[in-house]
């Protein structure tokens, strides 16, 4: 059992930032994936939360919630960009909802820029590195893809076993895209398990 403590994921979307939380989930946590600014006034009621904008308030939540503990999902950039650009387009466009609070917001424009992205995504990778190098029990970093490793990375990191009555056979992956990096993503089917949708 996990004693009762803040978590939160502080990577960019496109770093399985859904599957991380799903995983959470499954260990019993209370858990958020994508607040709005209007759901981020409720972040004490939660145990894990990533996402936006979780990403880059890190800082601010570390002082707020004293012992709180830190994951970083680490990708290729190259493969990010990629996998960012597709989800994107999939979405059918990039100032579309969310999405554009979103840009506005973590990259300072609507408009897809692959420098300026790539850019963005490594400060912030060097600046989470950065804040924590002195304090390395208090931020897991997650090498993608996950797999099965991944499951006991997280139980070491929150003192906790899987969860019993769950055959932990691979560490289940949600709303993946292909790459090179992360092979393992499926089509994800929604209706199999709504009330995580």
């Amino acid at each position: 059992m996990i004693k009762r403590q803040r978590i939160f994921g502080i990577s960019f979307p496109r770093t399985g930032t859904s599957s991380l939380a799903y995983t959470i989930r499954k260990l019993g946590l209370d858990t958020c994936h994508y607040l709005s600014e209007s759901v981020y006034q409720y972040i004490h009621l939660y145990e894990f939360a990533n996402d936006f904008p979780i990403t880059f308030r890190y800082k601010e939540l570390d002082e707020r919630f004293s012992g709180s503990k830190f994951i970083y999902s680490d990708r290729p950039v190259e493969d990010w960009l990629k996998s960012y650009e597709t989800h994107l387009q999939r979405t059918g466009d990039v100032t579309m909802g969310n999405w554009q609070e979103y840009n506005r917001y973590m990259f300072g424009s609507t408009n897809f820029d692959k420098e300026h992205f790539r850019e963005v995504f490594l400060n912030h990778r060097e600046e989470v590195f950065e804040y924590f190098k002195d304090r390395p029990a208090d931020l897991l970093v997650l090498d993608m893809p996950y797999d099965i490793k991944s499951w006991n990375e997280i139980c070491r990191f929150l003192g906790t076993e899987p969860p019993k009555g769950v055959k932990i056979k691979a560490f289940p992956h949600k709303c993946g895209s292909y790459s090179e990096s992360n092979p393992w993503c499926p089509s994800v089917d929604r209706k199999a398990d709504p009330k995580w949708y």
